[in-house]
């Protein structure tokens, strides 16, 4: 299992909110103080538990996520698709009807044969990961 992640992701609580931690003055004085490590980039949204639920709280890193796309003229011939809070087998089913009529997709985010894996028996940090980070986005 690879454990070079590329991106470090911050969600924010209800304490954090509440108190008004500012994420992009962190995230600049982190890069400032070169608490980055190299090569990685940070990405956060606010998700306390007062606002909305976790569906809210996946919906907006979702949309910080998609915020770090870069645009671009060119085209990939496929169709992007963004399932909302639904099940990883929900997305393994819409990966399957997409390929019996022959659509190609990007799903982004694409949870399944990640978060719905078999109990091993053995801790691991992170979920086996069969996606990678440069399938959607261009270093920044």
């Amino acid at each position: 299992m690879s454990t070079n992640r590329q991106g470090i992701a911050v969600h924010t609580t209800c304490l954090s909110e509440t108190i008004g931690d500012d994420l992009p003055q962190i995230f600049d004085k982190a890069k400032k103080e070169n608490k980055v490590p190299e090569g990685k980039f940070l990405l956060g949204a606010p998700t306390p538990s007062y606002v909305g639920s976790h569906v809210t709280g996946f919906a907006n890193m979702v949309k910080a996520m998609a915020a770090l796309a870069k645009r671009s003229q060119r085209r990939n011939g496929k169709v992007n698709i963004l399932p909302g809070w639904v099940e990883p087998a929900d997305m393994a089913e819409i990966k399957r009807i997409a390929s019996l009529i022959g659509t190609p997709i990007t799903m982004y985010p694409d949870t399944s044969g990640v978060l719905n894996g078999p109990l091993t028996g053995d801790y691991a940090m992170f979920p086996r990961c069969r996606r990678r980070y440069q399938r959607y986005h261009r270093q920044r």
